[in-house]
């Protein structure tokens, strides 16, 4: 995975209603939250499905424009592909993750190519410690075009506290999650080698 996705990044928005501001170019329920913390974000991953109608999009490509060290991402559901191309048609450098999660079961999962007119493409849906080594194979096929590429990885990462509602960070599937991505390009390079060699 990129560098990127080691430092913090956030997600807005997942709610509608406080999306729909940001997307209109209107920053202000983003710092009300966000302000303390913000120089330490690297990343904004702008979860919507609305398309360019329900965009003002010289408002977002300001917001983008005064926050020029974040990497700007688009989850690519629906219609929201064209949002992204907008941004790149205006020479602004966006990248998309693919969410495959409520698509089909990771086993049966068709991952969409990577597009090389974005910075980088992300790939998230239903991954995790115990499907990662099968499903990378597929993955790197698809991302083949892409600039770059990582693999989003959270809900299989945090784990339910006993008698409490809220989830935590499971040290223990990270450490999982990252033998399976050492095993995979261990053997990944270990097969190229060998192809080389025969």
């Amino acid at each position: 995975p990129p560098r990127s996705t080691l430092f913090p990044y956030t997600t807005l928005f997942r709610s509608r209603k406080a999306r729909a501001p940001f997307l209109k170019g209107d920053d202000t329920e983003l710092m009300t939250k966000y302000a303390k913390v913000w120089s330490l974000f690297r990343r904004i991953q702008i979860s919507s499905t609305d398309g360019i109608d329900q965009v003002d999009l010289p408002g977002l490509a300001r917001l983008i424009a005064k926050n020029p060290d974040k990497q700007i991402i688009l989850r690519i559901r629906d219609r929201n592909l064209e949002v992204a191309d907008a941004l790149v048609a205006q020479g602004i450098s966006c990248s998309t993750l693919f969410d495959e999660s409520e698509v089909q079961e990771p086993a049966q999962k068709k991952w969409p190519k990577g597009l090389k007119r974005f910075a980088g493409c992300g790939y998230a849906g239903g991954l995790g410690p115990d499907n990662i080594y099968k499903q990378l194979t597929p993955i790197l096929n698809a991302a083949q075009s892409a600039e770059r590429w990582w693999v989003e990885i959270d809900s299989c990462l945090r784990d339910k506290e006993q008698d409490q509602d809220q989830d935590v960070f499971s040290l223990t599937s990270c450490k999982r999650t990252i033998r399976e991505f050492d095993s995979f390009f261990l053997d990944y390079t270990i097969d190229r080698k060998s192809t080389r060699l025969n």
